[in-house]
């Protein structure tokens, strides 16, 4: 619209969603986990993504260095691991790398705060399930990860690359009086309950479909591309029940025997966090539909 190719009438903006009833403060879960992670009372920082140049892992653990305490726990895998982890020894950061987790509801509530380093970003979910989990946030300024923190008040926001900004955000979040820390954590979990909740967002897209249903159109699609039903829930709101890509669709097929993979669509722990929220959007919105065809599915 800013940029004049689409007249601002014609825009709606539905942002992402987040379980918040599965994602939401737990003192139990916290006060297990920490004692397994043998945090005792130390600061925990968390990190959760894919371990891959733009999230810039390295200026995060250049911020952390300089930090005179804490415990860095990320969760992930990715092909800069090796890198990182050998950047995280050079640089005496007491980082613990986790690998892929399936307990990161668990993760987020023995965290203290959580911190996001990107360059480049859309709406990122984890700010969104930090949110919910009522754990303040530090942030790059990458995408709309300003739409996700409000900066002083649910957590802070920095300048991408900078690793001395982000380090200076952070110690501020360390030095705040847990009374404090608590008030932004309940102030994120008031702003994801109000904004980013999967069931309004859910029910934002059924009306803007309502809207614009167009049944001819859509009969014509079935009718070139047989579609896949799903009828099951999703195992933890993440995963995906397919066992084979949808039928009319042999090129997604042949992509997974080019590439020597088994011929089913992405699981749980192949599936990224947006992924895994279209595809349960997507779920959620059949079932409201009374079990309604999902032809496709994609997150670009």
């Amino acid at each position: 619209a800013a940029a004049g190719a689409v007249r601002r009438g014609k825009l709606r903006v539905i942002p992402n969603g987040v379980n918040t009833g599965r994602f939401r403060p737990d003192s139990a879960r916290r006060e297990r986990l920490r004692g397994e992670l043998g945090a005792g009372g130390e600061f925990v920082w968390l990190a959760v993504g894919r371990l891959m140049w733009k999230k810039d892992y390295a200026t995060m653990l250049r911020a952390a260095a300089r930090l005179r305490e804490g415990i860095l726990l990320i969760a992930g895998a990715g092909p800069l691991e090796p890198e990182l982890a050998a950047l995280a020894r050079e640089l005496q950061v007491r980082a613990r790398f986790l690998g892929p987790r399936e307990d990161v509801p668990a993760l987020m509530n023995a965290a203290d705060g959580l911190v996001l380093s990107s360059v480049v970003e859309g709406l990122p979910m984890v700010l969104l399930e930090a949110a919910a989990s009522g754990l303040p946030c530090v942030t790059t300024d990458a995408g709309g990860a300003c739409d996700a923190v409000v900066d002083w008040k649910t957590g802070f926001v920095t300048p991408r690359g900078d690793s001395e900004a982000l380090a200076s955000a952070m110690a501020q979040l360390v030095e705040l009086p847990g009374a404090a820390r608590q008030e932004m954590g309940r102030a994120a979990r008031e702003l994801a309950l109000a904004r980013f909740d999967l069931g309004s967002v859910t029910s934002q897209w059924e009306q803007l479909y309502r809207e614009h249903e167009a049944p001819i159109g859509a009969a014509t699609v079935r009718e070139r591309s047989p579609a896949t039903r799903i009828d099951r829930a999703l195992p933890d709101g993440r995963g995906s029940d397919w066992s084979m890509p949808a039928p009319g669709f042999p090129q997604l097929a042949d992509t997974y025997r080019n590439h020597s993979l088994p011929c089913r669509a992405p699981t749980t722990g192949t599936l990224d966090v947006t992924n895994r929220f279209v595809l349960d959007l997507a779920v959620r919105f059949a079932r409201q539909r009374g079990g309604a065809r999902v032809l496709d599915f994609g997150c670009g």
